[in-house]
């Protein structure tokens, strides 16, 4: 968590555009909603089920749903510009990251419209969001989108030190355990760690 919490309060303070890559099930979103909840930043969710379908066109109408209370007018032209004022006005008031979960099912040609529409500007103001794109690979390792990789930083996301799952541990249900029930469960997180047989 404290790790994450870093690596998200710098890419919101940059409004920069990162993925966070790691196996599935260990804990990338969990981890990702407590830090941008303590960041207290203004979020936006892309819900659609078939992520492969994806279009920017989807990501523009999550947009305008959860920072106003506006419907997403028709056609593109007037649906961009209602998105640029509305990611202005709602970047004044308080910092936006815009979240997609499973961004290595997304379309290259969606990726590609994503640097673009992070390049929007506002009353003379650029880049007035955070993209963090949640993956169990790589949403950038294929080709077509070479521009937008060299505008993304990746994290790779390896899951908890012993020493991070002791010290959570300890935070949360230590008064439980005693120190060496605490330090043996902590134990089991480290990456060399060796579970014996028991016999």
């Amino acid at each position: 968590m404290a790790r994450t919490l870093r690596i998200l309060t710098m890419a919101v303070e940059s409004h920069a555009m990162v993925s966070i890559v790691g196996e599935r099930g260990i804990g990338k979103s969990e981890a990702i909603n407590a830090a941008l909840d303590k960041l207290g930043v203004r979020r936006v969710t892309v819900n659609r089920a078939q992520k492969e379908k994806t279009t920017i066109a989807d990501i523009e109408k999550a947009i305008i749903l959860d920072l106003s209370d506006e419907s997403p007018k028709r056609g593109a032209e007037t649906c961009s510009r209602q998105v640029r004022r509305i990611m202005g006005e709602a970047s004044r008031k308080q910092r936006v990251v815009l979240v997609i979960e499973e961004a290595q099912r997304l379309h290259s040609s969606t990726l590609r419209s994503l640097k673009t529409l992070r390049e929007i500007e506002w009353m003379g103001e650029k880049e007035l969001f955070t993209i963090i794109m949640v993956a169990q690979s790589d949403p950038m390792n294929r080709a077509g989108v070479s521009e937008v990789r060299l505008r993304t930083d990746m994290v790779r996301m390896q899951g908890l030190s012993a020493n991070e799952a002791g010290h959570y541990v300890r935070l949360t249900v230590g008064k439980h355990f005693n120190d060496g029930a605490v330090d043996l469960l902590a134990d089991l997180f480290d990456p060399v760690h060796v579970v014996p047989h028991v016999l």
